[in-house]
């Protein structure tokens, strides 16, 4: 019997190696993007899951009953305080190392970055979008879109061209807009200036948005400073001018307010008090240091 083999080239088996490393990625990618078709507990248990280790949700939420039904997440958060969203996602990520507390380079502080992810649902809470501007600015990572039940669409997953998103974000240009209004994605339909996102405190800076990152569903992502779920006065309002006062639904001059749940941002205090601690522990301990590095120089002298 005639026996053929086949031995590929160094080449081939280059590419071949790279199509089942794109394949087994692929399917890892498709597993972590969420199955549309199981609840929250069981996207969340890593005994079910199909490729081996998942991502765990850090995300804080609140949501409408609708909101909760569609992406098949648990009732327990479920929160009738939330006004003008249809659901709200809160999370702390580590970002740097803070080095060099009193002179000492080992002496590091972890510094963490919160934001804030706001759902919108068109027909309840449409947003004054500025169709001329990009449809999407988004990084998804550690975003609760990943998270959720039904798989964000596939543009969204990949990490976009920033220098040039950016740059389209102030295209085209809006005469008279304010300086927080300048990259903004709304509009103000009656005067055509753009509109910030403010609260009771000031202007609140936004990472990104998708004008659609699920069918029907807009979000948008704010920068947290305080990690504490927003303002004391926990609202948020698109405006023309800065909102100097509490944010008020009825209120003429904003073109939206979104109404955040007491509740919700008792939780937030919860799931950031082993880390205040930390923090709290950290400065205690280089402030006693400083002190006494102070008082052996000075009985130095």
């Amino acid at each position: 019997m005639l026996k053929l083999t086949f031995k590929p080239s160094g080449r081939i088996a280059a590419a071949l190696t790279g199509l089942l490393l794109s394949a087994l990625l692929t399917q890892t990618v498709c597993a972590q993007a969420q199955d549309p078709g199981r609840s929250y507990a069981d996207r969340q248990n890593p005994r079910l899951s199909p490729s081996g280790p998942i991502y765990m949700d850090p995300n804080v939420y609140a949501y409408t009953a609708e909101f909760a039904q569609r992406f098949q997440m648990p009732d327990q958060w479920i929160t009738p305080d939330l006004k003008g969203a249809d659901a709200v996602a809160w999370r702390m990520m580590p970002s740097y190392q803070e080095c060099g507390w009193g002179g000492d380079p080992k002496a590091c502080r972890q510094v963490m970055e919160c934001s804030i992810d706001l759902y919108f649902d068109h027909r309840r809470n449409p947003l004054p979008w500025d169709a001329r501007r990009p449809e999407r600015y988004t990084f998804i990572f550690g975003s609760s879109i990943r998270f959720l039940s039904n798989a964000p669409r596939r543009e969204a997953l990949s990490h976009p061209n920033y220098p040039v998103a950016k740059r389209k974000l102030h295209e085209p240009a809006r005469p008279g807009d304010h300086f927080a209004a300048d990259d903004s994605p709304f509009i103000d339909p009656q005067s055509g200036k753009g509109l910030s996102i403010q609260d009771f405190s000031g202007y609140v800076p936004f990472t990104g948005y998708d004008k659609e990152v699920f069918p029907g569903i807009a979000l948008i992502t704010l920068l947290d400073p305080g990690c504490r779920g927003g303002s004391s006065n926990a609202a948020y309002a698109l405006a023309n001018d800065l909102v100097r006062r509490p944010v008020n639904p009825k209120d003429k001059t904003i073109a939206h307010a979104i109404l955040l749940p007491p509740g919700w941002r008792d939780r937030i205090a919860l799931a950031t008090k082993e880390h205040q601690e930390r923090q709290d522990a950290f400065f205690k301990r280089e402030g006693e240091k400083a002190i006494k590095a102070l008082q052996d120089k000075k009985a130095q002298q």
